[in-house]
């Protein structure tokens, strides 16, 4: 047992996200339009790094995509 967790997705949307590996922070990488896709969910897998046995969990995120008309 270590403590240490490292974070991937099983699915980026078409690489519309980015993941960092060790803290699991979600990034966007190409601009969202809510006229073409208004909801996206993604698959993160937690894996650890203990030894002699990895253990990983698999997740969801789900990011809406508003307009700023529909935040006011």
């Amino acid at each position: 047992m270590n403590g240490k967790v490292l974070y991937s997705f099983e699915d980026s949307c078409g690489g519309q996200f980015s993941i960092q590996e060790r803290s699991g922070i979600i990034s966007l990488e190409k601009p969202l339009d809510p006229g073409v896709q208004a909801m996206y969910t993604l698959k993160v897998r937690a894996t650890d790094q203990g030894s002699p046995h990895q253990l990983s969990s698999l997740g969801s995120a789900t990011v809406t995509v508003r307009t700023l008309t529909q935040m006011a």
